[in-house]
C-alpha cells in the first residue's frame, strides 16, 4: 500500500488523483480567483496530466460536477482568460479527438504563479534575516 492509499483509501484513489502546488492555493487570491474559479480550475488541472497534452473537459461536465451551470462554468473561464491564468483553443464540432471542445492552455496560469512564489520566498528571507538581526 502506498502513502496516498493509506491516508485516502484504495476505492477512492482509483478515479486518480492531481498534484497540486500548494502556491496556488495560497495565491488564490492574488491570481483573482473567485472560490468558484479555484473549483472550475481544479478540474481543468485534474485533467492536465503531461504538460504538453492540454485538458479539455466539457464546460457541461464541470458545471454538473461542481453543482452550478454551464453559463457560470463559461463566465470564470472568460475572466481566467481576461486574467492571463489561461490560453483557450476553439476546435471544430468535426475534430473526431477534441469534438468541439476547448483547449485550456495553462502555462500562463504556472508563469504566473511562479512569480509569485518567487516573489514570496524572496519575502521569507528578508523576513528570517529581519528577524536574526533584532
Amino acid at each position: 500500500m502506498t502513502k496516498l492509499e493509506d491516508k485516502w483509501s484504495g476505492d477512492t484513489l482509483s478515479f486518480g488523483w492531481t498534484a497540486l502546488p500548494i502556491s496556488l492555493l495560497h495565491h488564490q487570491r492574488k491570481l483573482g480567483l473567485s472560490p468558484v474559479g479555484m473549483n472550475i480550475l481544479l478540474h481543468l488541472l485534474s485533467q492536465w496530466w503531461q504538460k504538453e497534452n492540454l485538458p479539455y473537459p466539457s464546460q457541461t461536465s464541470i458545471a454538473e460536477k461542481v453543482g452550478i451551470s454551464t453559463r457560470t462554468v463559461q463566465r470564470e473561464i472568460l475572466q481566467m482568460k481576461k486574467g492571463g491564468l489561461l490560453k483557450i483553443t476553439r476546435t471544430s464540432v468535426h475534430d473526431e479527438k477534441f469534438l468541439g471542445r476547448n483547449l485550456y492552455d495553462l502555462s500562463p496560469l504556472v508563469t504566473k504563479l511562479q512569480k509569485l512564489s518567487s516573489e514570496l520566498l524572496i519575502d521569507q528571507e528578508i523576513k528570517k534575516k529581519r528577524s536574526k538581526s533584532e
